[in-house]
């Protein structure tokens, strides 16, 4: 299954626990900086930016600052969305 077809077969939710577990993981392999991509999103004028994804970047941060782990079990959310029926 390709990254699209995963993302588009999850809950709000469960994207945005996905981008908590993989801002955790690139701040924890990162020298210093990491960067977030988007096409929709505009962080800078706080426009289309779902509710969850803003505290997802914030819980991967400050887990990352007191050396706690990933709060994220992606494992689980992975077989969720296999489970689903295709669209």
């Amino acid at each position: 299954m390709d990254y699209y077809a995963k993302l588009s077969r999850m809950t709000p939710e469960e994207q945005a626990q996905y981008l908590e577990f993989n801002t955790y993981w690139a701040l924890k392999t990162a020298d210093e900086y990491v960067w977030c991509y988007n096409e929709v999103m505009d962080w800078w004028k706080n426009a289309d930016i779902p509710p969850a994804m803003e505290q997802a970047i914030v819980n991967a941060r400050t887990a990352i600052a007191g050396r706690q782990p990933c709060g994220v079990d992606i494992n689980k959310i992975m077989r969720a969305v296999q489970s689903r029926p295709r669209s």
